[in-house]
């Protein structure tokens, strides 16, 4: 059961790496597209047409590409003033409750925007300016916001099994 379990993490870790990878492709592709309209606007008076959209839809996809693998890695924000004056079974305890809580968020809004994107693909609605269809770029935040709710669990289990071994396996 146990090496079972490495296996379903190692697999959800990878996925979280390369994510993050396409996130950083994307923030490339962001950057470049907001350049090029820069250029466009301002030296020949002729801007790309939908950049704004486009980069809505680059940057919500750019953070919940990219989130699981931070989560991963222990790299988000933490208060630490309190925290650091804890005892080691009192930052398990809080260790396990915070991720317990944001593992129930991150669930909820899986549900909720996976219910969401099947909505607007029934109604067949679309970003107004490029008619695109909004429901696939809603489905990736869905699977995004699953590989964190993942990462959570996984950390949760390991926070049961050993407390350390959640930050010793980051960056690895």
């Amino acid at each position: 059961m146990v090496s079972l379990f490495s296996h379903f993490a190692k697999m959800v870790r990878m996925a979280s790496k390369i994510l993050m990878a396409i996130s950083q492709g994307l923030l490339a592709i962001l950057m470049f597209l907001s350049i090029a309209d820069v250029i466009g606007r301002y030296l020949f008076n002729r801007p790309i047409f939908g950049t704004l959209e486009m980069s809505e839809v680059l940057l919500v996809s750019i953070v919940f590409f990219g989130s699981a693998y931070t989560l991963y890695l222990d790299k988000q924000i933490t208060m630490e003033l309190l925290y650091n004056r804890l005892s080691p079974s009192a930052k398990k305890t809080v260790n396990i409750i915070t991720r317990l809580m944001a593992f129930s968020i991150f669930s909820l809004m899986v549900w909720k925007v996976t219910e969401k994107a099947f909505y607007f693909k029934e109604t067949n609605r679309l970003i107004p300016s490029l008619l695109w269809p909004i429901y696939p770029f809603m489905l990736f935040v869905s699977f995004g916001l699953i590989l964190i709710s993942l990462e959570l669990l996984i950390q949760i289990v390991y926070l049961f099994k050993d407390p350390k071994q959640v930050i010793s396996e980051g960056g690895n």
